[in-house]
Formats: C-alpha cells, sequence, structure tokens
C-alpha cells in the first residue's frame, strides 16, 4: 500500500473538500479576473469623486466628523446621514493602506463579498458550482450596482452583497426551529 492509498482510506473526505475548495478558488480567482477586466479602465491614481459627495474621508479625523455631526457641506443644504454601516472598515482600510488605496480596496471587495455571498447562498442550496458561479457573477455585476457603484453608495452595496447571507440565516433558523412564527 502506498501513502496515497492509506490518505483516502484515511481521509477520503477531507480529499474531496480539498478538491472542492480548490474548485471554488477557481472560480473565485475567474470571477476576480472578470471584476478587474471590466473595472480596468478606472483611473486608480487619484480618489474617485461621485456626483455632488465627497471622494471618501482623506484621514481618520473625517470619519470622526462623521460619527458626531450630521449636517455637513455635502448636505446641499439638508442634514446628510452617512452610512454608518461600513465605518470600521473605512478605519481600518484607511489605518493599514491609507486613504487612497482604501477607497478603491472598500470598492472592489463589495463586489467580491457580493459574488461570494450569493456564491455560497446557492452551494448550500446543492446547487452545481458553475450555475452558483453564473448566479455569484451576475449577482453582483449587473446594471443595479453598476449605477450604485457610479453613484457612490459603497453603503448600498455592501449591505446588497450581504443581503443573501441574511436570506440564508433566516432559512437557517426556522429550519432549525430555532426561530419560530407566532
Amino acid at each position: 500500500m502506498t501513502i496515497n492509498s492509506i490518505r483516502k482510506i484515511i481521509f477520503p473526505s477531507i480529499l474531496k473538500d480539498r478538491r472542492r475548495v480548490l474548485y471554488d478558488v477557481i472560480l473565485l480567482t475567474i470571477y476576480i479576473v472578470i471584476l478587474l477586466t471590466l473595472l480596468h479602465s478606472l483611473d486608480y491614481s487619484k480618489m474617485w469623486a461621485f456626483g455632488d459627495l465627497n471622494a471618501f474621508p482623506i484621514d481618520k479625523s473625517v470619519i470622526y466628523e462623521w460619527i458626531n455631526y450630521c449636517w455637513r457641506d455635502e448636505g446641499l443644504g439638508f442634514p446628510n446621514y452617512p452610512a454608518h454601516n461600513y465605518y470600521l472598515i473605512i478605519l481600518m482600510l484607511i489605518s493599514v493602506f491609507g486613504s487612497l488605496l482604501a477607497q478603491k480596496i472598500l470598492v472592489i471587495l463589495t463586489f467580491i463579498v457580493a459574488y461570494f455571498s450569493l456564491y455560497y447562498f446557492l452551494r448550500t442550496f446543492k446547487i452545481a458550482p458553475m450555475i452558483s458561479f453564473l448566479g455569484g457573477l451576475f449577482y453582483s455585476i449587473n446594471p443595479i450596482t453598476i449605477a450604485v457603484f457610479v453613484g457612490g453608495g459603497v453603503g448600498e452595496l455592501m449591505t446588497y452583497g450581504v443581503f443573501p447571507l441574511i436570506i440564508l440565516y433566516l432559512f437557517k433558523l426556522v429550519r432549525e426551529e430555532k426561530f419560530q412564527f407566532p
């Protein structure tokens, strides 16, 4: 008996999982290549500005101001409530990468999270990997997400990205009977 045959006898599920993980990594890599190909014409050397709003916080003090005040210059005469759902991520990214690179990482990461969350959602329901890949691809890159990206809705993109995970969590709660309807 060879070592490989012993491994197959002792760890058959690990080998199967390893192939699935490798397949998933290959599909994710293909997705990232497609995404970066679509975003290749963007100017990565300067901050992106969306409409009337500031491009992105230049430093941490701007985020602290956002947290403490709702009236900002970008409000165009109205109170402007910034999205609080990604402050912590912005603070971490700016601390590590700086403001310019943090903006690019955050925006591209929202598309990747949207892809991965729907891919995982579909794989949980035993949908074929290639169909899950296509579902995740079209869920994350479609006219709606591109319009939200152009409009500067990073918070909306983040919420859109994790929505399949929220639905999956609700399915699991109901299926495991930890949550019951009245």
